[in-house]
């Protein structure tokens, strides 16, 4: 288990969605509480930190890395899952 700090999960709280995928994947995730969750299809699990910006599922091999523009801000996700990696961009 890593650290990240339960301050910044607000800035990656938001709505992801995988384009790539026939129907686009739509990803949500939240901040509650000092935790951060993932949200599909009304199925909430928590994530656990890797480090400051990587967390994983505790309900199944996703692991997502948030990725910052120059300025900070929370742009993309890169999500993997099954030994794939896909780009999640922020709506």
């Amino acid at each position: 288990l890593g650290t990240a700090n339960p301050r910044e999960y607000a800035g990656f709280a938001g709505i992801y969605e995988i384009p790539t995928r026939s129907p686009p994947v739509v990803l949500a995730i939240e901040a509650d509480g000092g935790k951060l969750y993932r949200v599909v299809n009304d199925q909430r699990a928590e994530l656990l930190p890797e480090s400051p910006a990587s967390f994983f599922a505790t309900d199944s091999d996703l692991r997502i890395e948030f990725v910052r523009d120059p300025t900070g801000k929370v742009t993309e996700a890169r999500v993997w899952q099954g030994g794939i990696e896909r780009k999640a961009v922020r709506r």
